[in-house]
């Protein structure tokens, strides 16, 4: 087995270079002093940052195993130290160096340490294969990563019918030992969540985690899925791809492993108000950009391998307090060659597929550029699908029609019943950049999809315009935009607030006063409560009916005079027959009648009023809540 030193250079371009030397049956090394540079860049944006911050979530230091010679025999040199690590799951081994070399020889510590203990040294670092070659110290260099091949796209999906496995071994739980298909053997640790299709747990420190299906859901199909997915090594920071697919100890297919993602769902922390609020105190319009852009830049780097993420939605997408890390999780579900995308939900999908069964096609670039526009839409304005409205129809109709309720060109929305969700929506969108609106128009109302390329570009240059004060960095502004603003006094509280400048010399001319927004807000509620109460009235003036006259009660019918029946007349009974006993006679009296069947006078029912009051105050309450 070679023992391959790998460079720090090498390391911050690739940190996924480490697995591929294993998979060429090579032991991977690192020099101490490398691992110290590595963790000086963890902190940044750019590429060598987020690959130094990708090392370590993979890398775990402790606890390590100390050793007194290399795997291959070699006795380490006094003031050596070598640890053994684990990255991804396996061995790493970090060599220091502590004391100086004793020959006159200066070189770097990685040649240094090869010459030492005949490392293979992998590095892209012109000089230090000058040194390589100079101490007589073995070395190549590294060329780059080879790209990865995307992966077919075929018209129609796979048409062979499913089959459940039945797996007989072991089930697999917590605490289970379970191996991956490159024969690591990993202990499950404790359940991380849990869903329809399976459930998660820990493993190999906090670097992985194991999805195990439940028993109803292992199938050939996914299994063939999972397969193919794990031939194409995706690296890409955020993207909780299949790495290896994970058997019991009967050697039954159970799941598959794939990388820890951090954070919480946009749906739990983002896209409720007062969760944002309360998850993220400290972000503003910023951060929902920042956010906009990660998401952005995954699809774009999927969509590169022909890869369709197809159930695009706010459960599946996972922030945290650095706003520019956004991890995906539930891969296995993306649309990958002829393998469809089985789930999906009506916000998120395209017009011209509306109620189609989702695992009956394959969606195309297109259908997701749809999704991807109103996961946008629904990260700057938090929470709020473009279809959302006051009116209209279902979400689907909405989306059918195009109804589009924000208005931005002139004839916008001609001929559609729909009204823009009022308050803190309304002036959110009048924030946004002109440019900004018009795709999100374009896309909604005009069904001209931009590519993600075009979305980048111009959140882009929102960010740039957010950092020089040009747009509201607030989260929900509290009033519209104002391109003019001028100062006014308000003709209802006298307090001074901003209007727009056009608006407040129209006023003048026509001789009225202008007022702030909190005073049009309370006319406003005024009014409609007004409107209101006059509606109430007026219904029940109408419910009630006039009262009715009293009518006499009608008397009883008189009981008529029975007579008393004539006398029957004796029967003739032989001498030898016992005599019968005495019938007792008594007098016939009419039959009582029930109270219920007894004739009752008609009587109207009382008019029940109405509490207006209580009408009036549930209405206003619901009024101050869609305000407010």
């Amino acid at each position: 087995m070679e023992h391959v030193l790998i460079d720090k250079s090498v390391l911050f371009l690739d940190p996924d270079i480490i697995n591929r030397i294993r998979g060429k049956n090579g032991l991977p090394f690192i020099a101490y002093s490398d691992l110290l540079e590595l963790q000086s860049l963890t902190k940044g944006h750019e590429q060598v940052h987020k690959n130094a911050r990708q090392f370590f979530q993979l890398f775990a230091g402790q606890p390590s195993r100390p050793h007194g010679a290399l795997p291959k025999g070699t006795t380490l040199r006094p003031g050596d130290l070598l640890a053994e690590c684990a990255f991804d799951g396996q061995p790493i081994f970090a060599l220091k160096r502590t004391t100086a070399p004793q020959d006159q020889i200066k070189s770097d510590d990685a040649v240094d340490l090869c010459r030492h203990y005949d490392l293979l040294l992998l590095t892209c670092d012109e000089a230090q294969l000058i040194q390589c070659k100079a101490a007589d110290a073995r070395a190549i260099r590294w060329v780059g990563r080879a790209p990865l091949m995307p992966f077919d796209q075929p018209k129609t999906p796979l048409a062979i019918p499913d089959r459940l496995i039945q797996n007989r071994g072991t089930i697999v739980t917590e605490g289970s030992v379970v191996t991956t298909s490159s024969g690591r053997r990993l202990t499950l640790g404790k359940s991380i969540s849990s869903g329809g299709e399976g459930t998660i747990y820990g493993a190999a420190g906090n670097a992985e985690v194991c999805k195990i299906y439940h028993t109803g859901k292992l199938s050939i199909r996914r299994r063939e899925k999972i397969e193919l997915m794990v031939t194409r090594r995706i690296v890409e920071p955020g993207i909780c791809w299949p790495t290896e697919l994970v058997f019991n100890a009967d050697q039954e297919f159970v799941g598959y492993v794939m990388p820890r993602a951090e954070g919480k769902t946009l749906q739990t922390s983002v896209f409720v108000k007062p969760l944002l609020a309360k998850t993220f105190p400290h972000w503003t319009r910023r951060d929902l950009v920042n956010v906009a852009i990660a998401f952005l830049k995954q699809v774009q780097y999927l969509h590169s391998l022909n890869i369709i993420v197809g159930d695009i939605n706010p459960m599946n997408l996972l922030v945290t307090p650095d706003s520019n890390k956004v991890w995906m999780v539930d891969t296995d579900s993306f649309q990958v060659d002829h393998f469809p995308c089985e789930v999906g939900t009506v916000p998120f999908t395209a017009p011209e597929i509306q109620g189609k069964e989702y695992g009956k096609y394959l969606r195309t670039k297109d259908h997701e550029l749809f999704a991807v526009a109103t996961m946008l839409f629904m990260i700057l304005l938090p929470g709020k699908p473009p279809y959302s409205q006051q009116g209209g129809g279902t979400a689907s109709d909405n989306i059918r029609n195009m109804n589009f309720p924000y208005r931005f060109k002139k004839d916008s929305g001609k001929g559609k019943v729909s009204v823009t969700p009022v308050g803190t929506w309304q002036n959110i969108w009048s924030h946004l950049p002109y440019l900004l609106k018009q795709a999100f128009s374009n896309t909604f109302e005009d069904n001209q999809r931009r590519p993600i390329g075009d979305w980048l570009t111009l959140l882009a240059q929102y960010g740039e315009e957010l950092h020089k004060g040009k747009h509201s960095d607030e989260l929900f502004p509290a009033a519209f935009r104002i391109t003019d603003p001028v100062e006014a006094v308000c003709g209802s509280c006298k307090k001074t607030y901003t209007e727009s400048k056009a608006w407040f010399k129209k006023m003048q001319a026509s001789g009225k006063s202008t007022r702030c927004a909190e005073c049009q807000k309370s006319a406003k509620l005024k009014h409609l409560a007004s409107e209101s109460q006059k509606k109430t009235e007026q219904a029940v003036q109408r419910v009630a009916p006039p009262p009715a006259a009293a009518t006499p009660r009608p008397n009883p019918p008189p009981v008529r005079n029975m007579t008393t029946p004539a006398p029957v007349p004796k029967r003739t009974v032989p001498a030898s027959a016992p005599s019968p006993a005495p019938v007792r006679q008594t007098p016939t009296t009419p039959q009582q009648q029930p109270a219920s069947a007894r004739p009752q006078p008609f009587r109207t029912a009382p008019a029940r009023p109405l509490n207006h009051e209580s009408i009036v105050v549930r209405w206003l309450k619901q009024l101050l809540k869609r305000f407010l």
